[in-house]
């Protein structure tokens, strides 16, 4: 992974950049390829952007614009977790994403529509 980082970087070193230029496709796939294996590791968008030297948001758009052009399933990576939460008075599920953000008391229908929703 540390390879993709330093590919991107060093193609991104060479470039003129700015608000309106264009990637040639080669370096959208390079960038999104990094970017969803940073991804699989649990990073947030953010900390990608700061790794690949790009704002988080373009990190992230160019990640979901080519990954839906492999073919890449719909799934999303769930882990499920008994925390011990239901004993401190609280009731339903957590969900918590990659990124950090919390909703809390869902039950599982509520939990796989977001989920769905997110994808």
């Amino acid at each position: 992974m540390k390879n993709e980082v330093n590919r991107v970087r060093a193609a991104l070193a060479g470039m003129v950049r700015g608000r309106g230029r264009r990637f040639s496709p080669e370096t959208r796939r390079m960038i999104a390829g990094a970017a969803a294996g940073l991804r699989e590791q649990g990073r947030s968008w953010l900390s990608i952007g700061r790794m690949l030297d790009l704002p988080p948001e373009t990190a992230r758009r160019l990640c979901l614009a080519v990954g839906k052009g492999k073919g890449r399933g719909g799934f999303v990576r769930v882990v499920v977790a008994d925390d011990g939460a239901a004993e401190g008075g609280r009731s339903g599920l957590v969900l918590v994403s990659p990124s950090g953000y919390r909703v809390e008391g869902l039950d599982a229908e509520q939990a796989a529509d977001l989920l769905t929703r997110l994808r």
